[in-house]
This record gives structure tokens, C-alpha cells and sequence, in this order.
């Protein structure tokens, strides 16, 4: 075969092999988008089901924090140390803030309940990173990352600089009064912010003793489903997203920006399905 037809053939497949790839790629976003679409209406169609048996969800409570109104909260918080953790939970969440602050050029991240911040330093460290946490985990994170910022709070600080991106993951569940955290998160004037928790609707199965709570978990004070997280949340924040981020380890996770900052969610309510990361975990 001449070396011009040779090239030519070389050529040829390179393309049809470029083709090929990209028609996968985008035929499996489409697929993946499909899906996502049909989980988040099977987790909302089973909290129907089961708001069916518990009752009607509380919107108006101050008390119950949008959760059905036979649900049994626990009383007194307990101390969770999770500074010997790293990234067994809540991963995609973290890669989630990543592509987000990366495709939205951000710079500013707090992370409110950043535990043992194995996640903030290792997956969003080349950002401009402050963790907050009780001071007994403050202490801690000083001396393992002295050269990152770390705040001990208690959620009545005020004045605190604005920041791009607050996420709050795996925190909304410990705290006693879940109003004085999202005071807090508003009072900051972040851009975004990144809730993610445990659907009770997920974690535990039909019958369970504590799917009327108290939380299987004893550090747990409550667990929402995902059609109780999504009203509660609303009440301050104007959600863009709100999806099952790891079906395995029963994770939803929630976007949203303040109401105050409302006209910033048609930019990118159309575009943030393409920062998702697998849900597999």
C-alpha cells in the first residue's frame, strides 16, 4: 500500500475513532442526566409513600424543622470526633464543590463542620480554604494543618467576611437547633452553598424502628427525607440542585443560594448538572 493511502487510512480511523469516543461520551451524560432525573423522582415517591404512614410534613414549626409531625428528635447533642476520618463519606461532595468552584472561577471556601478536614485540604486546598468546628476540633486541626485558617465558632458569630462557597456536609443532623446554623450560614453572605445529609427515606428500611426516630446513629439528633429537606431548606435558600449524591451510603446533597441572592440561579441552574460527579461513591 502506497505511503500516501497508508496516511490517509491512519488518518481516517483517528477520526472515526474521535467520533466514536464522543458520541459515547455525550450519549452517557445524556443517559446519566435520564437517570438522575428518575432516582430523585424515586426517592421523592417513596417519601410520599411513607409521609403517607408518619403524616403530614410541618411547615410552619418552629420546632420541627419541616420533619412529619410524629417524628421523635433527640434531645441533647453528643460530641462527634471525626478527626479520624478521611474521605470515607461524603467524597463526591467535596468533588462536587470542586468542579463547581473551578467552572465558576471562586476562590473563597469556609467549610462549616469541617470535621477532620482531610477533604477540604486534600480535594479543595489549592483554594482559599477556612475550616470551622468547636474548638476541641479546632485545636486539633491547628496542629495537624498549621498552614491553613481554622475558626472555632458556635454559630453566634457575626461579621464574618463573605465567602464563594460555604459547604456544610454531614452537620445539619448534629446540631440541637438547625435554625441558628442556617442563620449562620446566611448571615455570612456566601454565593453558594452546599448542604449534604443522610435521607432517612434511604438509610433505613420500611418498618424500621428508626425511621420515626429517634436516629439509628446516637449522635444524630434527626434525619430528613428528601422531600423534608427540600422544604425545609427553601425557607431561606432559593435551592438550584438537590440530588442523591450516594445512593450506597444514603447521601443527598443540596445547592442553593441565599434568597437575598436570587438572581444568580439562572446562571448556572442550566449548568450545574454538569459539575455532578458519580453517584456511586
Amino acid at each position: 500500500m502506497p505511503d500516501d493511502e497508508l496516511r490517509r487510512w491512519k488518518i481516517n480511523l483517528t477520526n472515526m475513532g474521535i467520533v466514536a469516543v464522543s458520541t459515547i461520551y455525550l450519549s452517557t451524560r445524556v443517559l446519566a442526566r435520564k437517570c438522575r432525573k428518575t432516582t430523585r423522582a424515586i426517592a421523592h415517591s417513596i417519601g410520599s409513600f411513607r409521609n403517607l404512614i408518619l403524616g403530614k410534613l410541618h411547615d410552619s414549626s418552629e420546632s420541627s424543622y419541616c420533619i412529619a409531625s410524629v417524628y421523635n428528635h433527640r434531645d441533647k447533642p453528643s460530641y462527634f470526633d471525626d478527626t479520624g476520618y478521611a474521605d470515607q463519606w461524603q467524597r463526591e461532595v467535596y468533588l462536587f464543590a470542586r468542579e463547581l468552584l473551578n467552572r465558576e472561577s471562586l476562590r473563597t471556601v469556609y467549610d462549616v463542620g469541617c470535621g477532620s478536614a482531610y477533604k477540604l485540604v486534600n480535594y479543595l486546598g489549592e483554594f482559599d480554604c477556612t475550616g470551622f468546628d468547636v474548638e476541641q476540633t479546632v485545636t486539633f486541626l491547628r496542629q495537624k494543618y498549621p498552614d491553613h485558617n481554622w475558626v472555632s465558632s458556635n454559630f453566634s458569630d457575626r461579621g464574618i467576611p463573605p465567602a464563594d462557597l460555604i459547604i456544610c456536609s454531614d452537620v445539619i443532623e448534629h446540631v440541637a437547633d438547625p435554625d441558628e446554623l442556617v442563620e449562620f450560614i446566611n448571615s455570612i453572605g456566601a454565593k453558594y452553598v452546599l448542604f449534604s445529609t443522610p435521607d432517612r427515606d434511604l438509610t433505613y428500611p420500611l418498618g424500621s424502628p428508626y425511621y420515626k426516630g429517634p436516629p439509628a446513629n446516637t449522635t444524630h439528633l434527626r434525619e430528613w427525607s428528601s422531600r423534608e429537606l427540600n422544604r425545609y431548606l427553601s425557607r431561606s435558600f432559593d435551592i438550584i440542585d438537590h440530588h442523591i449524591s450516594n445512593w450506597v451510603q444514603s447521601t443527598q446533597m443540596v445547592l442553593c443560594v441565599p434568597k437575598a441572592k436570587r438572581d444568580s440561579i439562572s446562571a448556572v441552574k442550566n449548568e450545574t448538572r454538569s459539575c455532578r460527579v458519580s453517584e456511586a461513591g
